[in-house]
């Protein structure tokens, strides 16, 4: 039985279980007003790894206040950099992680985070 790329597209498309993947598009002004503050872009930068993470974790280094951490977190979520997810652990705390379409590539020289109107490099860590 031949079965070519034809066949696989056709199987593909009529799949229950094909979802198409719809992309993020950011308003450019949003992610250069969500960039500003290096403190989220902490937040960006200690999600890049993949890993969901609550907002005490995000915010254990910082020793900010927990109302500006989650304002920090809010805003993030409302431009949709970030993501909230259930924790299965502790229904008490929600899970934050990157949005689907940020885009994260480690280099020799640290990290870039490519949010499609614009790209973030991060220097490595010493």
């Amino acid at each position: 039985m031949r079965y070519d790329l034809e066949d696989a597209r056709m199987a593909q498309e009529h799949s229950p279980k094909t979802i198409p993947l719809k992309v993020r598009r950011w308003k450019t002004d949003d992610v250069f007003l969500m960039l500003k503050d290096p403190f989220r872009q902490q937040i960006l930068r200690s999600l890049a790894n993949g890993e969901a993470k609550t907002g005490m974790e995000l915010n254990a280094a910082s020793g900010r206040t927990r109302h500006t951490y989650l304002k920090h977190l809010t805003a993030l979520c409302k431009v949709g950099l970030l993501v909230k997810k259930e924790n299965q652990n502790d229904r008490r705390l929600l899970l934050y992680g990157l949005a689907p379409g940020v885009s994260v590539c480690n280099t020799d020289d640290g990290m870039t985070m490519d949010f499609g109107c614009c790209m973030l490099r991060f220097a490595q860590l010493k």
